[in-house]
């Protein structure tokens, strides 16, 4: 029983190494990942005409008024019911 409550420490002792190794290798794989990324630089621009070229074709500006499409929802005097509901009420058909 003495044997069994000594040897508990030093298999704990030996798990948390292997946790500390297995965890050190998993953040140098992560930060050699992300240090890859930096290391190519393009060589030319991925889409489009090179943005420092004076004589690239650009398109069109285009502008529209700030105020297109507005419209004044100011309030205003209510109508009569009657008027309202005249207003949207369907037309009789004569064909029934």
């Amino acid at each position: 029983m003495l044997a069994l409550l000594c040897e508990a420490p030093a298999v704990a002792a030996a798990a948390h190494r292997s946790v500390v190794r297995s965890s050190r290798a998993l953040i140098g794989i992560a930060a050699a990942v992300l240090l890859a990324g930096c290391n190519t630089v393009p060589s030319a621009p991925l889409a489009g005409a090179d943005p420092a070229d004076a004589a690239a074709p650009v398109s069109a500006v285009r502008s529209s008024a700030v105020t297109a499409g507005y419209l004044s929802l100011r309030p205003a005097v209510p109508a009569s019911w009657r008027q309202q509901n005249e207003r949207v009420t369907p037309r009789p058909n004569s064909e029934r």
